[in-house]
């Protein structure tokens, strides 16, 4: 199928199927014994590591250390035509399921995605992230996404509480981004509607420090998929931009390079569209409130937003985030100089 004859086409792209709850590990006993699996996972999750092997028999587990770079990437497809695998098994964030959905879609295997972070949406996108010179490469097409998802919130559990506030916002930087993008249609806006009212619920309740149960992780895991299926579908936009940028260069999590440029990033934008008019329909949020709204919401949060650094000239750095493709499908096109402005608060 030529992918570039359906770009303009409103459409969404889902994987095969989306297991949730305790009884989602059943998928490995409903497959057959003698199918083979290739995990990859990071080296932190011994936990999560365990949960899986005691379900896939003398299957090979290779650990992913860090960012996916393009060396990684070309490592592990070597490492993989020494293997004769069923499927690939991914457990771990965006980082780790990122590289294995490029692998996928390299040697065509079949792919399981178990996430272990609330907010990435990899497991459900059709994009992915490769590092490389010191900048975040994407990749798009309906074949990275993996044939089986896991929602489990026995994966979730080895989070702290700060990473699961990170997360959640850049869940929702997810829908209110694709809700405004470009290319966002009737499908994403259902889903980006639906997600974002249900997580600033849910970032309401982390705000009053309610206990992190089983129930509201899966509850906050879902609307981060919801989320994610919008922006697979509409893309993200300039918020998502500087945080490639700002993140690769100050090696900071992506998630929290979201949460520093969101507010600014959703005022400038305000000032040039008229299309967060979609919030005004939400029982939470409306256009004319939303930004005050989540302002007051990261300050019940206690979200720290640590000042990033230049590595280049602020020149170079705007272009470059101006030259984002996130940027593309941002709901305006910004100047140079209001890239400056921002970056300027930010260092």
């Amino acid at each position: 199928m030529d992918e570039k004859l359906l770009t303009f086409i409103p459409k969404l792209h889902f994987p095969h199927s989306i297991l949730t709850g305790q009884k989602s590990l059943l998928f490995f006993k409903a497959i057959s014994t003698k199918k083979k699996t290739f995990i990859v996972s990071k080296a932190f999750h011994e936990k999560n590591h365990d949960l899986v092997k005691q379900l896939v028999n003398d299957s090979p587990l290779f650990i992913q250390t860090g960012e996916p770079t393009i060396e990684v990437f070309q490592h592990f497809q070597k490492v993989l035509q020494k293997h004769d695998s069923d499927y690939l098994i991914a457990i771990g964030g965006g980082s780790v399921i990122d590289l294995v959905k490029l692998l996928k879609k390299d040697i065509h295997i079949p792919m399981v995605a178990i996430p272990t972070t609330i907010g990435s949406g990899a497991e459900v996108s059709q994009y992915s992230l490769l590092i490389g010179a010191n900048s975040k490469q994407v990749t798009a097409s309906s074949l990275l996404l993996p044939e089986v998802v896991i929602i489990n919130p026995n994966f979730f559990k080895s989070l702290s509480r700060e990473q699961i506030i990170y997360q959640s916002i850049d869940a929702l930087s997810h829908a209110i981004e694709s809700l405004v993008s470009r290319s966002a249609n009737h499908l994403s806006d259902t889903l980006a509607l639906s997600s974002l009212n249900d997580l600033y619920t849910q970032l309401t309740e982390l705000s009053d420090n309610v206990a992190m149960t089983d129930s509201l992780l899966e509850r906050i895991k879902i609307s981060s998929t919801l989320a994610g299926l919008a922006q697979s579908s509409a893309a993200t936009g300039l918020v998502h931009a500087f945080a490639h940028y700002f993140g690769a260069h100050n090696g900071i999590a992506h998630a929290q390079a979201i949460s520093v440029f969101l507010l600014d990033v959703l005022a400038l934008n305000a000032q040039h569209t008229d299309r967060y008019q979609k919030l005004n329909g939400l029982k939470n949020l409306s256009e004319k409130k939303f930004i005050s709204k989540l302002d007051l919401l990261l300050h019940k949060l206690n979200v720290p937003l640590p000042k990033v650094a230049l590595h280049e000239s602020i020149e170079i750095a705007a272009k470059k985030i101006k030259a984002d493709i996130c940027t593309i499908t941002n709901p305006w096109s910004p100047d140079i100089a209001d890239i400056i402005a921002i970056i300027k608060q930010r260092t």
